[in-house]
């Protein structure tokens, strides 16, 4: 049970929790989503749109396409968007039949790393909207090999920069690759700074 939680978030920001096993990570991802019953309420300044990654990507039965785009109507610049972000087009190009490849438990089956990537795929498509974006991304790098968890992450960081969009991330490899992705990031793209008066536990960072 999480007790003596207080938490501001800004637009713009990017956050990591980290914590040992059991220590209530999860929970509080879930707390944002609006899952559980928190004893007080979360305040919000404005709509709130929420998209959320667990530890283990659902995938249902449809076309790699339909998995992405969720029921939401077809955007292409926005799908381009979330297959790069994802690192998925290179995936793409190996699958006889592209994103119209059936996946889930009657389709083909995909490694765990390219589930996970289908799931942030989707979370990351149909973003271009009015309402603030919280993106809740629970452990979503211990499924992706080194040199892939950098990739995605470099670009998720890009993704939300200078926008009213919040990351969220959760678990303790997190730290490490977006560490590693903030040093890796070149003078032209989005530098980064550490605010002071983080939460205790997290790492918070700004754009400049």
């Amino acid at each position: 049970v999480l007790q003596s939680v207080s938490l501001k978030i800004f637009t713009g920001d990017v956050l990591h929790l980290k914590g040992r096993t059991g220590s209530g990570k999860s929970t509080l991802l879930q707390t944002l989503l609006g899952e559980t019953y928190p004893t007080r309420k979360i305040y919000t300044k404005g709509n709130l749109d929420v998209a959320y990654v667990s530890q283990t990507a659902w995938i249902r039965n449809a076309t790699l396409k339909e998995n992405i785009l969720f029921f939401r109507p077809f955007d292409k610049d926005a799908y381009q968007m979330a297959l790069h972000v994802a690192d998925l087009t290179k995936d793409l190009e190996q699958l006889e039949d592209g994103d119209q490849t059936e996946i889930g438990e009657k389709g083909l089956t995909l490694s765990g790393g390219q589930k996970m990537r289908v799931a942030v795929a989707r979370a990351v498509y149909g973003s271009t909207t009015l309402l603030v974006k919280l993106y809740l991304f629970d452990d979503i790098f211990a499924a992706l090999d080194g040199g892939t968890a950098l990739r995605v992450a470099r670009r998720l960081l890009r993704f939300v920069a200078n926008s009213d969009s919040v990351l969220f991330f959760a678990g303790n490899l997190c730290g490490s690759v977006l560490k590693r992705a903030r040093a890796t990031t070149s003078s032209t793209d989005e530098l980064f700074k550490s605010r002071s008066g983080s939460p205790s536990g997290t790492t918070k960072t700004s754009y400049s």
